[in-house]
């Protein structure tokens, strides 16, 4: 073998050790990542957890402990206030407003999806009159 061919192979095999080199330590910092992000999700998760359980205790010494109970649940019902209609069942996709003789009615909608021709429907309608809810519809 010529020793320019020894130095090419050499050089090569270099090469490829440097590169399986940065292959290794690059794959270090991206699992170093992973967990770091992990630790903070799980964190994040136990935080909104906590956070969840002292809302529902708040909620259950002013409203009673079924309604939070409920509010848990996700379920709503009549004469419910209309502040713990978002943390059952989440923020509107839609609010109608309608004001007659000086009674104001919304309606909340949620479940929004697209029919086939193109227009947004919703799958539930809730009625909201004098700050509580009035009832609701299943629109599907």
């Amino acid at each position: 073998m010529s020793p320019v061919s020894i130095l090419v192979i050499i050089v090569t095999l270099l090469y490829f050790s440097w590169m399986i080199y940065r292959q290794y330590q690059q794959t270090g910092l991206r699992k170093n990542l992973i967990a770091e992000a992990y630790t903070a999700w799980q964190k994040a998760e136990l935080e909104s957890q906590q956070m969840k359980e002292k809302l529902l205790k708040d909620i259950a010494n002013i409203y009673g402990e079924n309604a939070a109970e409920k509010i848990n649940h996700g379920k709503i019902w009549i004469g419910m206030p209309v502040s713990l209609l978002p943390l059952a069942a989440g923020k509107a996709q839609d609010v109608k407003e309608s004001l007659y003789k000086n009674a104001k009615t919304e309606k909340w909608y949620y479940g929004r999806y697209v029919n086939r021709l193109g227009n947004a429907k919703y799958t539930l309608e809730v009625t909201i009159e004098d700050n509580t809810v009035a009832g609701w519809r299943d629109l599907q």
